[in-house]
């Protein structure tokens, strides 16, 4: 006797999206795209001036401990040209920068002087980026033999101040690295500053 066949199963609906999810979900990705992106776009734009204000920082710390461990004046001074400090008042820090062997410690670089090395360098910066001084570090900050700070504005240490780093924003979203008289540096946000820079 032949047996009946059992009943085929229904076939599977067929897995996707229809035309209108497909919209929908379209629709919904876009609304949130334009309501997050100015969010994504200013947490960037915070990132950017958090890692500039460390990069210098840790410059600064770079500078304070060669100038314990090699027993010599270290100097951070406003260069736009990258090879020699700059005491223009038309000069600014967001132009570039570098840090040197200050060997005859007098607070400049003597170009062609080969004792007087330049550790690193900083290009400078664009679109509304400003990096100030207070008035203690107008030109330049040096660390001595124990690592105490001093700048421009007081040539004996120790000397407190500050770097302000600001973008187009303004002061509300300011970075500040501030130097202690002992020489070591933070970066903290720059807030409540009348104006930037």
């Amino acid at each position: 006797m032949r047996r009946q066949d059992a009943p085929r199963p229904a076939a599977r609906a067929r897995a996707g999206f229809t035309l209108v999810e497909l919209m929908i979900t379209i629709s919904i990705s876009v609304i949130l795209l334009t309501v997050g992106m100015p969010g994504f776009s200013a947490m960037i734009k915070n990132q950017v001036l958090s890692a500039e204000a460390r990069t210098f920082s840790m410059t600064l710390a770079l500078a304070r401990s060669q100038a314990q461990s090699r027993k010599t004046q270290m100097v951070l001074c406003k260069s736009p040209n990258g090879t020699s400090c700059s005491r223009l008042s038309t000069d600014f820090w967001e132009s570039g920068w570098i840090l040197f062997v200050d060997a005859d410690v007098d607070g400049t670089r003597d170009v062609g002087d080969d004792a007087e090395t330049i550790l690193r360098h900083f290009e400078g910066r664009g679109n509304g980026f400003r990096l100030r001084p207070t008035a203690a570090y107008t030109n330049y900050i040096a660390f001595g033999l124990d690592g105490r700070a001093f700048g421009s504005g007081d040539t004996t240490p120790p000397t407190s101040g500050s770097y302000r780093f600001c973008d187009a924003r303004g002061a509300d979203h300011a970075r500040t690295v501030t130097i202690s008289p002992i020489g070591r540096s933070r970066v903290a946000q720059g807030l409540g500053a009348p104006s930037c820079p």
